[in-house]
């Protein structure tokens, strides 16, 4: 198979996002998916992105997975920039390598390159409009004043102030005539956040023994009947829709509990203050301009709806990724040609 770059419609870049087996809603992902948009943008090039559904549904009567690769590839052409944390087998069945190779954790990437914690992913602001209005239609009895908590990974070390910070985002909604909290879990916290919804719609009643990011919601006192509870289990939202982003664009408030880079960065891209139970410890800077508000710190007067700058990265990666892209043809160019 000739699988030379450049060797698309107008030899514009291919530029090619590999899924694989990995999930379509987890951070990494999406991040992957954000970045090679936007390298496609800087380049003027192609972009496509490509899990296993897609790829086995496309090419369903090649068995072998190699050979689905191969399918792909001669479909549309070998990536002159390939992403995914699963690309690794897209790579070794190429003959001509990607000029640019990002298979890397989010964080890492990031780290690697000197941009920290910030992380990237694939937020834009007509995304966030439009996922609004679809969330509204699928959860049109909010009442009141909206709080998003987005809930991150269980391994957070919440257990001495966990339960004031549980007691501090219940006792925000009961100030208001009405309020709804929605709770939106991600691949880590699943199991945590049906203890959580459970024990916020029964007053939180019961006692958890096992540890869980939940074990901190324990000993709110009472539920206030002004308070409505909302959430989607995570195993459903794979199967069926999905509020992780209309939840962002359409709540009033965004609170980010547990541990995840994504989620953080993802919500800081939205335009709001973000309420932190300790992740803000990774962003000074924006502790002090007034993005982040570490939950403890939130005195006992209602919640203001207020607008900030957004805070994307994922541009600025994005040009750091191009110019490695760019330097790695200028290299190329300049390698003898073999006899």
């Amino acid at each position: 198979m000739d699988d030379k770059q450049l060797n698309t419609v107008d030899d514009k870049p291919l530029v090619m996002v590999w899924v694989g087996p990995d999930e379509m809603n987890r951070g990494d992902t999406q991040g992957m998916i954000g970045l090679a948009r936007n390298c496609a943008r800087l380049v003027n090039g192609r972009f496509i992105c490509l899990d296993d559904d897609v790829v086995t549904q496309m090419f369903s009567k090649t068995t072998l997975y190699k050979d689905r690769i191969k399918a792909a590839l001669k479909k549309y052409g070998a990536p002159d920039m390939l992403f995914g944390r699963y690309s690794t087998e897209v790579y070794d069945q190429m003959r001509v390598k990607p000029r640019l190779f990002v298979h890397d954790i989010n964080e890492t990437i990031s780290l690697s390159r000197d941009f920290n914690r910030y992380v990237a992913h694939d937020i834009t602001p007509n995304k966030l409009k439009d996922k609004a209005v679809e969330f509204y239609s699928h959860y049109p009895d909010i009442k009141g004043p909206l709080l998003g908590v987005f809930i991150g990974g269980s391994n957070c070390q919440l257990n001495n102030d966990g339960r004031d910070i549980a007691k501090k985002i219940y006792y925000l909604a009961a100030r208001h005539d009405e309020a709804t909290i929605f709770l939106c879990p991600s691949r880590r916290s699943k199991q945590d956040y049906a203890r959580l919804y459970e024990h916020l719609q029964t007053g939180f009643s019961s006692w958890f023994d096992d540890g869980s990011l939940s074990v901190n919601f324990r000993k709110a006192i009472g539920r206030a009947p002004n308070v409505h509870i909302m959430g989607e289990d995570y195993l459903d939202m794979l199967g069926g829709y999905n509020p992780y982003v209309g939840l962002m664009g359409a709540a009033d408030h965004l609170f980010v509990i547990g541990d995840s880079f994504s989620i953080a960065c993802e919500t800081m891209a939205v335009g709001k203050p973000v309420y932190m139970d300790f992740m803000y410890r990774y962003y000074d800077d924006l502790v002090d301009s007034g993005h982040i508000i570490p939950i403890h710190k939130i005195g006992s007067t209602k919640l203001t709806k207020y607008t900030v700058p957004p805070v994307n990265m994922t541009t600025e990666i994005a040009k750091v990724l191009v110019d490695e892209y760019k330097a790695s043809c200028a290299r190329q160019t300049k390698e003898p040609k073999s006899p």
